[in-house]
């Protein structure tokens, strides 16, 4: 069953829209939409149809999935489950305090959080630990003394997080940023948290 998607048009990062088409795999279901054994539900389909800008040489998925059908509510994955991801955490933590000093008191703002795992390894370098999850894995986060706030990164939500712990000195995106639907409010969302000396570190799959 084809699901609504959102259209783009126009590159996203440089607004060209000399979008050329590079592969089409048709219809698929979302990766961790499983069904039960005897289950007579038929997942959604969403079109894999990815465009390349000429101009800045920026794939991009033609139909976005929509955010609340890419992490509702009842999203299940927790990256707790995951041993290499674990470990790719902890190199990563481990790479922050190389590149950026010593990270005891920093207050760091992990976009996505999850369950809270990458904040699990943050604190352990005695970090300051806050979460953004739009997902009930917030809950594991909050659970384990993360100061979460459950909801979709917006200008909105980077005000309250402002107003009650202040702006972070690092700012973490693991496997996010691409699945961002509208890329100009988040980055207008960076701009009301970061301060001068704020450190943002993307993590990103390449094309």
């Amino acid at each position: 069953m084809k699901n609504k998607t959102n259209e783009i048009s126009l590159c996203e990062v440089c607004g060209s829209d000399n979008l050329t088409p590079v592969l089409d795999l048709g219809l698929h279901p979302m990766c961790d939409d499983l069904v039960e054994v005897g289950d007579n539900r038929v997942c959604n389909e969403y079109l894999i149809d990815i465009l390349f800008c000429e101009q800045c040489l920026t794939a991009h998925q033609h139909f976005q999935v929509p955010k609340k059908d890419l992490f509702p509510k009842d999203y299940h994955y927790r990256s707790r489950f995951t041993a290499d991801v674990l470990k790719g955490m902890e190199q990563l933590v481990d790479k922050c305090q190389e590149e950026f000093g010593n990270l005891n008191h920093k207050l760091v703002l992990d976009i996505g959080c999850n369950d809270g795992s990458l904040l699990d390894f943050f604190k352990d370098y005695g970090c300051d630990t806050i979460g953004v999850e739009p997902t009930m894995a917030y809950l594991d986060a909050y659970n384990k003394g993360h100061s979460i706030f459950n909801g979709y990164l917006t200008e909105e939500l980077s005000n309250k997080i402002v107003s009650k712990k202040g702006k972070p000195d690092l700012i973490v995106f693991t496997n996010v940023f691409a699945h961002i639907e509208d890329l100009k409010s988040v980055l207008n969302s960076l701009k009301v948290l970061m301060k001068n000396e704020t450190v943002i570190v993307i993590e990103n799959h390449y094309l």
